[in-house]
């Protein structure tokens, strides 16, 4: 088939199109790997990660502790967050002590302590500052509210049941809890947004659970974390 517009002339046949295979894709900045695993976009993370924060120490002279925060949170904070609670339970047991390690190194940046300095709970609670594992956990939780008040997008609400949809006898957490479904043999699955989201949201506590309004759960979800530091 030809067409011609503008001066261009255009031929599509059979032979041009080419399809071949790809170990990995880009879309919407998020890297998609074969086994959607979420590793190639945790590597990328950390590259990016490290590259900003040897930025930041190359010029620690020049800034006080105030402006090392802000720095960190507009810099670097943000590239652990997009789509953490996708990729963060895919990566490899590695990819996360590498991202604790650089939460960590932040930290010492941030105080301006030594290279070797102990880093713990408390030092992240001072900074107002989730764990790795806590922030995935934030921002999974973030979407099983919206799917508990029923804002989420219908894609992401598929699965999920409430318990007394699925059982008739009555339990303190048949109304606010989801039902979590046996799943077998699909590593993929076991570490998925669903069974994640699921066994996340039926821990918290029931006054975490009830609160009716966005910006009230977040402030308290967060208090919920960092209490345990």
């Amino acid at each position: 088939m030809c067409t011609i517009a503008k001066g261009w002339r255009f031929c599509i046949t059979c032979s041009d199109v080419i399809v071949s295979r790809v170990e990995t894709v880009k879309y919407l900045g998020y890297t998609l790997d074969e086994l959607l695993s979420g590793s190639q976009q945790v590597a990328g993370c950390i590259k990016r990660i490290a590259s900003r924060l040897s930025f930041l120490y190359r010029n620690a002279p020049q800034l006080d502790s105030d402006s090392r925060k802000t720095l960190c949170n507009v810099l670097i904070q943000p590239h652990f967050d997009y789509c953490m609670a996708t990729w963060y339970n895919g990566a490899l047991a590695s990819q996360k002590n590498r991202l604790d390690a650089l939460q960590r190194r932040m930290v010492r940046f941030i105080g301006s302590l030594d290279f070797r300095a102990h880093v713990d709970g408390r030092d992240l609670k001072c900074l107002g500052w989730l764990s790795v594992p806590d922030r995935a956990k934030y921002f999974r939780l973030l979407h099983v509210f919206r799917i508990h008040k029923g804002t989420a997008p219908p894609y992401l609400m598929q699965g999920f049941q409430r318990v007394n949809a699925v059982h008739r006898y009555t339990t303190r957490g048949s109304t606010s809890n989801f039902h979590f479904p046996r799943v077998t043999g699909n590593d993929i699955v076991h570490k998925g947004f669903f069974l994640n989201g699921v066994k996340d949201w039926n821990a918290l506590p029931n006054a975490l659970k009830a609160c009716s309004q966005e910006a009230v759960f977040k402030t308290k979800l967060k208090e919920h974390f960092l209490s345990s530091y």
